[in-house]
């Protein structure tokens, strides 16, 4: 299955006109059911979060006011030019039973106050992906970061 990352069209505007913060906001991950489908003009949270799967676990529902999965410890780094952002991998535990069938993880920025909860990206999994009782729902981002500015 090919991994499709899709990025909000006002991701770009809020970034440039300082609208989020890279540096000092909160990102947190939401998991999607079958019936998320990627829309570029979605700009908001709340656009969304009709889609996200049901809580429990392991899970924990992403609903605003940093609840949910932080994206932990992102960077920025610069070589040559080029700006890096990148955090390390996210996983759930499921325990209890399973986490998903997910299709897609949409990530936001938490603590954006005009616009609130951000959409950034949306990572389409190409299939639905379940953690079983015991094992780790786990997104890998790629070795050369989430995204890069040039």
């Amino acid at each position: 299955m090919a991994v499709t990352i899709n990025r909000y069209n006002k991701w770009v505007e809020y970034f440039g006109d300082n609208s989020v913060d890279l540096d000092n906001d909160q990102f947190f991950h939401m998991l999607m059911n079958a019936t998320h489908v990627f829309t570029a003009t979605h700009t908001i949270r709340t656009d969304v979060s009709a889609n996200q799967i049901a809580a429990g676990n392991g899970y924990v529902q992403a609903v605003g006011g940093l609840t949910g999965k932080e994206l932990g410890t992102p960077t920025w780094v610069e070589s040559s030019g080029t700006v890096t952002f990148d955090a390390v991998d996210t996983t759930w535990t499921a325990s209890g039973g399973s986490i998903g069938p997910a299709d897609d993880c949409v990530l936001f920025d938490d603590t954006s106050s005009t616009p609130v909860d951000a959409l950034a990206y949306s990572i389409d999994f190409g299939g639905s992906e379940t953690a079983g009782d015991g094992t780790d729902f786990k997104i890998t981002w790629n070795g050369s970061g989430i995204f890069t500015v040039s």
